[in-house]
């Protein structure tokens, strides 16, 4: 039987929902519980001017690893990797001490500093830390989601396209995002006829949060290599391929919903979004 696939951008679809359903395909909220959530947490927060674990710092009354847990918890995944700088201490303490009520979790360190969020999957692969024969999703503690039911609705999104259209893996992008620098438009003169700052970008932008099936691990194992040095990042070595053989879906979240802390104007940005409402402050 054929399910309408729609263009990318279309919105979450409770029509194929039901279709899925009818013809006996595992639906998203049964598939929350069969995913896993790979934290990569060995972040620094030196460009916030902090020095400390990016995930240790506070927004709101809460650091950025449990409102992270918290996000994804409420979506009823229960089941976490973090995967920590080497030698990192600080967010061990945190994790250990935290407990989080409901929550499976295991820890993986980097082997050596600089590896890459590429080695440092693979890593977790090899080691056991990230279930082989489970789906899961990446993500980072500073990207920012201000809808709490986008989990939910990725995971939908990802199994229909993984049924229809034979992904192995989806990536989480925003419409458009706005530039953080102004832009000039000039004549063939060099002379500005038109100055816009900070305008939206209408490209897809990546938010950093992508999801896996198990066939996706394969192409971890076979091309990044843990003997090599250098850091490898998967933005690199494994999604060019991904898109290549057209085995990556992207699944479009509104204008908007999407905000990443990098820098203090970041933070700042965040914290006024809390005061207004916006954002829970826990």
């Amino acid at each position: 039987m054929f399910i309408r696939v729609e263009p990318v951008g279309a919105p979450f679809s409770k029509r194929n929902a039901i279709l899925l359903r009818a013809l006996g395909i595992k639906h998203f909220m049964g598939s929350n519980k069969d995913t896993q959530v790979v934290v990569m947490a060995g972040g620094e927060a030196k460009r916030l001017g902090m020095n400390m674990p990016k995930a240790l710092v506070k927004l709101g009354e809460t650091t950025l690893i449990d409102r992270l847990v918290e996000f994804y918890r409420k979506n009823g995944i229960n089941d976490f990797t973090f995967v920590l700088a080497h030698g990192d201490k600080e967010v061990t303490k945190h994790i250990e001490q935290n407990g989080w009520n409901g929550i499976n979790s295991n820890i993986v360190y980097d082997y050596e500093k600089g590896i890459g969020n590429g080695k440092a999957f693979k890593q977790a692969l090899e080691e056991g830390k990230i279930d082989r024969s489970r789906r899961s999703i990446y993500v980072q503690p500073d990207d920012i989601f201000l809808d709490p039911n986008i989990p939910s609705k990725v995971l939908e999104e990802h199994v229909r396209a993984v049924n229809s259209l034979g992904v192995v893996a989806s990536d989480i992008v925003e419409k458009a995002h706005q530039y953080p620098f102004g832009v000039d438009t000039t004549d063939e003169k060099g002379l500005v006829i038109k100055f816009e700052e900070k305008p939206l970008v209408p490209l897809l932008t990546s938010t950093g949060m992508r999801i896996f099936e198990p066939a996706a691990y394969e192409y971890f194992i076979k091309l990044i290599d843990l003997k090599k040095p250098g850091n490898v990042g998967f933005e690199y070595a494994i999604l060019p391929r991904l898109a290549e053989e057209r085995k990556i879906y992207a699944i479009v979240i509104p204008q908007n919903s999407w905000v990443t802390m990098n820098t203090q104007k970041d933070l700042d940005q965040l914290k006024r979004m809390i005061e207004e409402g916006k954002l829970p402050s826990s």
